[in-house]
């Protein structure tokens, strides 16, 4: 995700388009990332983390694999794009899921250090495709990202479920005479009934608040990612993949930071987020 801008130059010289066309590359891998979170959420209660993570993580690796070979950028677009980007988001997504599983009393920390993995990879990940790029060129630094990106599979299958997946769910509803039924409900019914759920949105105005801060955050923070490697060729930067490293590095001790202060006592998470703003 991070290192996506490396490779629109070589991407944008292949299928020989504008570099304003290549940009719909990251952006709609990026994009429909954050856009799967509710069919995330639903996939994740429906059949549990562990699958859902082997099995995105497994698509996702293909669409590293298969998206050099498409004809056109267009079917890339789609291929990379717009599956590539919800199957990445089923597994990034589903992986912030489960820590609420399985942490209780530091799960502060341990979304912190979660999500600090994402720096430590931006600070390996974009010196290496760089040096692969240079070397072997764009398309087999995709074949490798895929292979990379396929041990998400094998690290998600010792994520042991804590609850037992459920393909139904189970409702009681009480009755005047002090009684309970039992009313199953479906599959797909529930599976619906989760990605279309906005109660919410409709109960909590403070989510709402976090929700519209982090999509303006969000609408800009990938936008550096994207046109620093472009700039730097403008400039005759030939190294310009370490300084996506540094920015990834720098992530690394600020978000754990955070993580461990937001198990405090004295701080809540709601205002350290509203401090960072």
């Amino acid at each position: 995700m991070y290192s996506l801008g490396i490779l629109l130059k070589d991407v944008k010289n292949y299928f020989e388009i504008s570099q304003k066309k290549a940009n719909l590359l990251p952006s709609f891998n990026i994009g429909f990332m954050f856009l799967s979170g509710p069919l995330t959420s639903a996939l994740a209660a429906q059949f549990g983390c562990r699958k859902v993570i082997m099995l995105s993580g497994l698509v996702h690796s293909t669409m590293y694999i298969i998206s050099p070979l498409m004809p056109n950028f267009d079917l890339m677009l789609l291929s990379f794009g717009l599956i590539g980007g919800l199957s990445y988001g089923c597994t990034l997504l589903t992986g912030f899921v489960i820590l609420v599983d399985y942490f209780d009393v530091k799960l502060g920390i341990a979304n912190g250090i979660a999500v600090a993995s994402s720096g430590l990879g931006s600070f390996a990940l974009a010196p290496l495709s760089g040096f692969l790029i240079k070397n072997y060129g764009w398309k087999i630094t995709m074949y490798i990202m895929g292979a990379v990106t396929f041990f998400c599979v094998l690290f998600a299958a010792f994520l042991k479920p804590l609850k037992n997946d459920q393909k139904t769910m189970i409702e009681m509803e009480s009755l005047q005479n002090g009684k309970f039924k039992i009313r199953k409900k479906t599959g797909i019914a529930n599976f619906l009934k989760e990605i279309f759920n906005f109660n919410l949105l409709k109960e909590n105005k403070a989510y709402v608040c976090i929700v519209m801060s982090n999509f303006f955050i969000f609408f800009a923070y990938f936008i550096p990612f994207i046109y620093i490697p472009i700039r730097a060729n403008d400039l005759g930067i030939e190294n310009y993949s370490w300084i996506i490293g540094i920015i990834g590095m720098a992530n690394i001790p600020i978000r754990v930071l955070f993580g461990f202060l937001c198990d405090r006592k004295f701080l809540r998470a709601i205002h350290m987020n509203r401090t960072k703003l």
